[in-house]
């Protein structure tokens, strides 16, 4: 079903949601960023939320549902912080990448950011995350949603822009 709406204020995501955005846009290929958690994080999950069988995907989603923090780095960030979405950042020691703490509020953010178009615009960029977004939000098996789609949303989140074409 194709998403209408004027503009949006909130947004609800799945652990299956989460886990697309993290897989397509981060972890199934050779991409601008890497995510990673602090291992305490996963172990203070309660019990039952943890799984011998839980890969990076799996940890990371359960940590954010659980009102936890994670790290997405940009390798190619050039030593450069974006501010546009007011994460908490920092330059790491190779002077070259820079650190971004992420939760599931600044996900919910940048996604309605991209929906609404609000994010920086130097051309044509919010047109196109608008477009991921509903990509996003498609039944899985209509949607267009791919990594060029989710390497955009990530984009949204952790800098309110498209830096990377």
């Amino acid at each position: 079903m194709k998403i209408i709406y004027s503009s949006i204020s909130d947004i609800e995501l799945t652990y299956e949601d989460l886990v697309s955005l993290i897989s397509a846009g981060i972890t199934d290929g050779d991409y601008n960023f890497g995510i990673d958690y602090d291992p305490k994080h996963y172990e203070a999950l309660p019990k039952e939320l943890r799984s011998k069988d839980d890969c990076l995907e799996d940890k990371i989603a359960k940590i954010l549902l659980s009102g936890g923090k994670v790290r997405v780095t940009d390798y190619d960030a050039e030593g450069v912080k974006y501010e546009g979405a007011n994460l908490k950042a920092k330059v790491l020691t190779d002077k070259e990448s820079v650190r971004y703490y992420v939760d599931l509020d600044a996900i919910k953010s940048g996604l309605i950011n991209a929906a609404n178009g609000t994010t920086l615009d130097y051309g044509g960029e919010a047109k196109y995350l608008k477009e991921a977004f509903e990509a996003f939000c498609q039944d899985e098996e209509e949607s267009l949603f791919d990594a060029e789609y989710a390497m955009a949303l990530w984009q949204a989140i952790l800098f309110n822009e498209v830096v990377y074409g």
